[in-house]
């Protein structure tokens, strides 16, 4: 099973989130003697990030409609009515590959449960934006790229502080709902697909708000002056 998504973020991070399948039906006991006789779950999470792009093309009033066609809410009323001097926009995504362990019944009933969880996160396109406005290597062009690597830095170090949440999240999930038991091997794997990736999306839920929070917090009136003031021609 292979499932890929894509969250983009523009500082506030913006995401849509699925909420999880109901539970399923209850298992029979044999089933569930058979999964707790087998090997546990072999959980495998990967963290590779995109190299960052940089675009120093655009104008500023570009870059604000980029954040209005693309970003948050949130993002969007934040940067209204500003000079939008830079911009970091990423992508975060991530694969979830499964493979299943099917036992059959007498009656011809199936059991199923994962016997591997795999998943790839990470940020597939990152690209830094500093209004053309600035000539690369005047104090204006270095204190804007300076505060879009900031941003840029916490992107990462966010991802890398979840990731052993999220591998404890994948091997819990793994085990929650399961086993699932059914006649029909197809849509018991269709099941078992959606449900391992919904729970992956909802652990995602506190990286992303993590995010959304750390990035705000250099995007305040108070960190805007600071910057202005690094320079003395804009």
């Amino acid at each position: 099973m292979a499932h890929a998504a894509k969250l983009t973020a523009f500082l506030a991070v913006f995401a849509a989130l699925l909420t999880a399948p109901a539970a399923s039906e209850a298992a029979d006991p044999r089933c569930e003697r058979a999964m707790h006789a087998a090997p546990p779950v072999e959980v495998v999470l990967r963290v590779d990030h995109a190299d960052v792009a940089y675009d120093f093309t655009r104008e500023r009033d570009d870059l604000l409609t980029i954040v209005q066609r693309h970003g948050s809410a949130d993002a969007s009323a934040r940067m209204s009515g500003r000079r939008v001097h830079g911009l970091t926009h990423s992508s975060l995504s991530y694969q979830l590959q499964a493979s299943f362990q099917l036992q059959a019944l007498r009656d011809g009933t199936w059991c199923l449960w994962p016997g591997a969880t795999q998943a790839e996160l990470g940020y597939s396109d990152t690209t830094v934006y500093v209004a053309r406005d600035y000539t690369p290597g005047t104090c204006a062009f270095n204190a804007v790229r300076a505060h879009e690597a900031e941003h840029v830095a916490i992107n990462v170090a966010v991802v890398d502080a979840h990731a052993p949440r999220l591998r404890t999240a994948m091997k819990m999930a793994a085990r929650q709902g399961f086993p699932l038991v059914g006649r029909n091997q197809a849509d018991l794997k269709a099941r078992a697909k959606d449900m391992l990736d919904a729970n992956f999306q909802e652990s995602l839920r506190p990286l992303l708000n993590d995010r959304t929070r750390r990035n705000a917090a250099i995007d305040t009136e108070h960190a805007y002056r600071a910057l202005n003031a690094r320079c003395e021609r804009w």
